[in-house]
């Protein structure tokens, strides 16, 4: 609803944007909040959009945020700006969504501080307009029904306990996330985003592709619900 998506005082282009956003289209609310990610000319010919991401990019942030998947998994190499995309659906999905509560984890509790965490710390400090909530050392802090947080996974408890009707996950480095963990998470997700540089064989991480044309990127039905895997 209209309602859901915005605050008095907006203007009817940041309603049009915050509504095409929660559509799987973020251009023009990226454009808003980032305007250094702006282009135009030949480059933004090229791309196919006003704002300086590249296809797998622009693909994994407009899934997150569509409503139409639960899972969005994404596996590349290294620098491949992963960790860029992930941190611009996060707080994309935290501006979007009144009670968003996102939880974030790694490897260690100290590689989601300093990898994850810190992109999304940058991002959240160079928006054009402010974002809602206080940045804090670890967290966003947007009253008890909206927060990003940063959860320890050897934890139990960091997994539990969110409830709301915009609950996000994200594991970065996801192979080394343990199968209870990701289990926990999908009690309570709206959605779950996963990244990983993978080089193992097995784990929950590796199931979430398909065995036959794995590194190709496409759209998968799942009993949790619709899977987006992008290679």
């Amino acid at each position: 609803s209209v309602a859901a998506d915005t605050r008095s005082g907006d203007t009817d282009e940041m309603v049009r944007a915050r509504l095409a956003a929660r559509n799987g289209d973020p251009e023009e609310l990226i454009s808003i909040l980032w305007p250094q990610l702006q282009i135009d000319g030949e480059e933004a010919e090229l791309l196919g959009r006003n704002v300086r991401l590249d296809d797998f990019q622009y693909d994994l942030i407009s899934s997150v945020l569509g409503g139409k998947h639960a899972e969005v998994a994404v596996k590349g190499a290294a620098s491949a700006g992963k960790g860029f995309a992930i941190s611009i659906a996060v707080l994309l999905w935290y501006f979007i969504h009144p009670d968003a509560l996102v939880v974030m984890t790694s490897a260690s509790y100290d590689h989601v501080r300093k990898v994850i965490w810190a992109e999304v710390r940058k991002w959240f400090q160079d928006s054009s307009i402010t974002i809602p909530g206080k940045l804090l050392k670890e967290t966003v802090d947007g009253g008890p029904k909206r927060y990003i947080k940063l959860a320890n996974p050897d934890s139990d408890e960091a997994f539990a306990g969110h409830h709301s009707s915009a609950v996000l996950f994200v594991f970065d480095e996801a192979t080394a996330v343990s199968d209870e963990r990701y289990n926990l998470a999908k009690t309570q997700a709206h959605c779950i985003v996963s990244a990983a540089n993978p080089r193992t064989l097995s784990g929950w991480f590796r199931s979430l592709y398909p065995k036959v044309d794995p590194d190709r990127t496409q759209d998968m039905a799942t009993a949790f619900g619709k899977r987006r895997v992008i290679s």
